[in-house]
């Protein structure tokens, strides 16, 4: 077993491997699952479930546990189910507004502005995937504004050609802030303020936190303390209003965790590049073998990698064994406890990170042993990603992976991936000294 601590860790990829080989040796019946998202997108995911009534429950578990993935990972306001009607039936309970998944059924309505539903066909009546992207082409030319969106400051940059000829942090307050036109005048005015760094400006780049699709936000923590009315009215189309008004011609919005992945992928000069985010909570973003955005949800922290019975459960979701209480901090605090390290008496989050991180300082051989059960964790969690993503590397960020930690956490990821799954050829790697310098403003400038 991979795991010092986490002994009762089930990994959702070990089980599915064995739950496809027995539908070869036992036999299987062929299920489709179409995720439909914005645009028309589509995602097709075909497998085999086993044959027979006696099997139901274990085909109902596996096949939740995949669309919960495929939701999560691709994001869509409808499921298309083709094949086995019980069990197509039996998931649409689930995921429908009294169900089980009742969160996943309001977020994804939501963020697409769509009712959710899941709809039940014939096998051979699943639509095949079809998938629109924008290719950032790795240029580095043109006159461009990059911008970085916290929750504390605004990084700001811009780029003539590729080479940097302003860059600003900008502290600002968008989460205690009521009124949207606050947040509209500062954004403008640092965007008015990287113009005049430049003859003309050509592009607009943004990363930020929080669901962005077609370079409107649909769901940002930051403007947590804006009312609906405003959110929809002035707030979801705010780049796109801003440019307008700028005459900034292109504008692309991206989530933080895609940059990232851009970051990692124009270091590396290859693409199939997925970065993990193990902060506060789990974030995840993409770019493929051309460089592509192709629109993901990317939301790691909701998809599934552990299927124990008796998981952590995620207090937001409702649902157990996903990312969030893994390859975050709440993970780390969680396998502290299980090792026998008290922390109880810290009342922060915060607090209990900053007297883990002395005791590793004094070398606790206890703290040793928590990272190395997270770096198991991402060594199965690529595993199941494996199963939806192309990876070729990952580029990992966030707190729980800073100094040392970063460092244990990764060298043991490498050891099981190496011991476990030698068929995985992926590179794990930090943000290094000079990645950090680039920062997230700087790269935005190049989507």
């Amino acid at each position: 077993m991979s795991f010092i601590i986490d002994k009762n860790f089930t990994p959702l990829c070990e089980v599915y491997s064995q739950f496809k080989k027995d539908a070869i040796t036992q036999g299987g019946e062929p299920f489709a699952i179409c995720i439909e998202r914005n645009g028309g997108c589509k995602h097709t995911y075909k497998m085999s479930v086993l044959k027979g009534e006696q099997y139901f429950n274990r085909n109902l578990i596996v096949v939740e546990r995949i669309i919960k993935c495929l939701l999560w990972i691709y994001g869509g306001y409808k499921v298309i189910l083709g094949g086995n009607f019980e069990l197509a039936q039996a998931v649409k309970a689930i995921y429908s507004q009294d169900g089980k998944r009742s969160f996943d059924f309001f977020f994804m309505s939501k963020i697409y502005q769509k009712p959710f539903e899941v709809v039940i066909t014939d096998y051979d009546q699943v639509p095949d995937s079809y998938e629109a992207k924008v290719t950032l082409n790795n240029t580095q030319k043109g006159n461009r504004i990059g911008l970085d969106i916290g929750g504390s400051f605004l990084k700001s940059a811009a780029v003539i050609d590729g080479e940097v000829v302003s860059n600003h942090e900008t502290p600002w307050q968008p989460k205690v802030k009521t009124d949207p036109k606050y947040h509209y005048e500062f954004l403008k005015k640092v965007i008015m303020t990287e113009m005049q760094a430049l003859p003309q400006t050509h592009s607009l780049g943004v990363s930020t936190a929080g669901v962005v699709i077609e370079n409107q936000f649909r769901v940002a923590s930051i403007f947590i303390n804006i009312s609906d009315e405003d959110f929809s009215k002035y707030i979801k189309n705010i780049f796109i209003d801003i440019c307008q008004e700028l005459k900034i011609p292109r504008l692309q919005v991206a989530n933080d965790g895609d940059v990232a992945a851009l970051t990692g992928a124009m270091a590396k000069n290859h693409g199939k590049m997925l970065a993990i985010s193990m902060g506060t909570s789990e974030a995840g973003g993409y770019i493929d073998s051309d460089f592509g955005l192709a629109g993901w949800l990317n939301e790691l922290a909701f998809v599934p990698i552990d299927l124990y019975e008796g998981a952590e459960k995620d207090e937001w979701s409702g649902d157990i064994g996903c990312g969030v209480k893994y390859l975050s901090q709440d993970g780390m605090i969680k396998l502290a406890k299980m090792s026998g390290i008290e922390l109880d008496s810290f009342k922060t989050p915060t607090d209990k990170l900053t007297y883990l991180q002395e005791l590793l300082d004094c070398k606790d051989p206890r703290v040793y042993n928590v990272l190395k059960d997270l770096g198991a964790y991402l060594a199965y969690a690529l595993k199941t990603y494996s199963e939806f993503y192309h990876i070729d590397s990952v580029i990992l960020a966030g707190g729980v992976t800073s100094g040392e930690r970063g460092e244990v956490i990764i060298s043991r990821c490498k050891e099981v991936l190496k011991t476990q799954f030698p068929e995985l050829k992926i590179d794990v790697f930090f943000l290094d000294g000079k990645l950090r310098r680039i920062g997230n403003s700087i790269t935005a400038a190049f989507l």
